[in-house]
């Protein structure tokens, strides 16, 4: 197989301006005069300040410490962090609530702040209790005001501008600057038509970018307890309207995913297993996984889809190969009763959909699904609930899972925890 292309210095700048200039020429008169001015605006900044911007909105936020920016090939990275502030691109630390803050620490950052407020914990808990904690018993505007000291922390401001670009541009909301890179280093190839810059998908500004539909959302205020966290405390007032439930999050869909495509992961290609002690295949977290697996990956959803294989191959699957390291299964959580209640409540048009959306890219979609799987047996129904405590807010990801759900028909909601 033929090595990729290499990239020039600054391609995504190139891919990203490439899109807004697209946009400008053929949607200009759809757009807002602000939209515009936004569009505009950015061309103008600085190259190191267009580079830095564009890096954030391909990364996973919405804030950002600045000391984990690493990118060679953007020279003074404070200055321009202070030109993307100063042309209201960019947002400082002083509008974040103090969740936003704390999500941005590591585990050892947390445990130095709960010491520095006398807060005592567990030495076991996890990263995420850790975080609930602090977030929990530390006061505001104290713990706001230390984490604004110590992270600098900054975020893009206003992203409407870039996603209406892309969705002109595309014509979807589903391609992204990862569409460039696949081109441009020859991993996908593309027709060779030809392109007229007069014609439009697009002829009015309704059609092409609609507003998103609100998530359904429920408040629930429950006592403050020390030792609980959020999910636990929604797991206990879902039980109390009828709902049995499990704290889920990535390890259900993941696992569903590992077991869906075992053989698919552990096929022997070329390259793919260097050594005795691999979960996953070297190719893992790059676009040629799915581009030599494709056919196969294909196949197995079409055997998955057929009327009441999904749940017997995937139980299947488990009993044999339970205990086995694969990098999409976390035995311990996925429990013989969870995953027989899983495959029970939940369609299964509606875990296809999740298997086929995270196939081609099985890193990058690995993550965001909601905290809580909520089921009944008679007759089989379930909901899925995205908790969130006092301060916290949803990503980007999550979010994404929660409407992809609810286009399936799975209810899914978020779950706001207040302390009474």
């Amino acid at each position: 197989m033929a090595q990729p292309a290499a990239l020039p210095e600054g391609y995504y700048l190139q891919n990203f301006e490439t899109v807004l200039r697209d946009v400008l020429a053929r949607y200009g008169d759809l757009l807002r005069p602000e939209e515009e001015a936004r569009i505009s605006g950015f061309l103008a900044l600085p190259p190191p300040a267009r580079r830095l911007l564009v890096r954030m909105f391909t990364r996973q936020g919405p804030w950002f410490r600045p000391d984990g920016f690493h990118y060679p090939e953007i020279e003074d990275i404070p200055g321009a962090l202070a030109t993307l502030c100063a042309q209201g691109f960019c947002a400082t630390g002083a509008m974040a609530a103090p969740g936003d803050l704390v999500a941005l620490l590591r585990k050892d950052e947390l445990g130095d702040r709960l010491r520095g407020f006398g807060i005592a914990f567990p030495r076991t808990l996890s990263r995420a209790g850790l975080a609930e904690l602090l977030s929990s018993r530390a006061d505001p505007e104290a713990l706001k005001t230390a984490l604004l000291q110590s992270l600098h922390p900054v975020a893009p401001l206003d992203q409407d501008w870039v996603r209406l670009a892309f969705f002109l541009f595309f014509g979807n909301g589903d391609q992204d600057l990862t569409d460039f890179v696949l081109a441009d280093t020859g991993r996908v190839r593309y027709e060779a038509y030809p392109i007229d810059p007069r014609d439009r998908l697009f002829q009015a500004r309704v059609a092409c970018h609609p507003p998103p539909e609100p998530l359904p959302e429920l408040c629930l205020t429950v006592p403050r307890h020390p030792s609980r966290s959020v999910e636990r405390a929604a797991l206990e007032a879902a039980a109390q309207a009828g709902w049995a439930g499990f704290f889920t999050e990535n390890g259900l869909w993941q696992g569903l995913f590992g077991l869906a495509f075992w053989d698919q992961l552990f096929a022997p290609l070329p390259g793919a297993f260097q050594h005795r002690f691999q979960a996953a295949p070297a190719d893992i977290g790059g676009p040629d996984f799915h581009h030599r697996r494709r056919e196969a990956i294909e196949r197995r959803l079409e055997q998955l889809a057929a009327p009441g294989a999904l749940a017997t191959a995937l139980l299947q699957v488990a009993e044999c190969k339970r205990g086995i390291s694969n990098a999409f299964v976390n035995w311990r959580m996925l429990t013989q009763d969870l995953l027989g209640t899983a495959l029970e409540v939940l369609p299964a048009p509606v875990v296809l959909s999740v298997l086929s959306t995270m196939a081609p890219n099985p890193m990058a979609f690995r993550s965001g699904f909601p905290d809580l799987l909520l089921c009944r047996l008679d007759p089989p129904a379930c909901m899925l609930w995205e908790v969130k405590g006092p301060g916290d807010t949803l990503r980007p990801e999550q979010e994404r899972w929660l409407r992809h759900f609810n286009r399936e028909g799975v209810e899914a909601r978020i779950a706001w925890i207040a302390y009474g």
